[in-house]
């Protein structure tokens, strides 16, 4: 199963990447640095031509340029893309945030933990679901 994880921080980026492979085998992380990137990533466009299309989006929302609420917007708007679930990952807890999130059809929203044990059992938990409960809509196809 392949997770895209969109966060504008490196470390934060590596730490995802590594807590994600020491919790399951099962999962193919992917990550971009930018909300234009992701969609580059998530639309096969540019570099990511023969990129895999996620069936989980991990999404910061503070990011320069186009933000996590910009992505998902843009996520949801996109048939191609508006069936691959999409979870806030922020360090928001912004009532504010997580409200434009829902409004827009985030499936859920994370707030980043503070400790490793945290985001560990975070990503036990999101992989279990995932790859265990989540059921996923088939790619999508346009049809005249």
């Amino acid at each position: 199963m392949d997770v895209l994880i969109v966060d504008d921080n490196p470390a934060d980026r590596r730490l995802l990447k590594m807590v994600f492979k020491n919790v399951s085998d099962e999962l193919t992380i992917h990550a971009c640095s930018g909300g234009k990137q992701a969609l580059d990533f998530l639309l096969r466009q540019g570099e990511h031509a023969d990129a895999p299309r996620p069936q989980v989006c991990l999404l910061d929302i503070n990011m320069p340029g186009m933000n996590g609420f910009d992505v998902l917007i843009a996520m949801k708007a996109d048939w191609r893309l508006k069936a691959i679930p999409v979870f806030m990952f922020s360090s928001s807890d912004n009532d504010g945030d997580i409200q434009i999130c829902y409004e827009n059809h985030a499936n859920g929203y994370i707030q980043k933990p503070m400790e490793l044990v945290e985001l560990e059992n975070i990503a036990r938990s999101l992989s279990n679901f995932c790859v265990n409960i989540l059921r996923h809509a088939p790619p999508a196809v346009h049809l005249n």
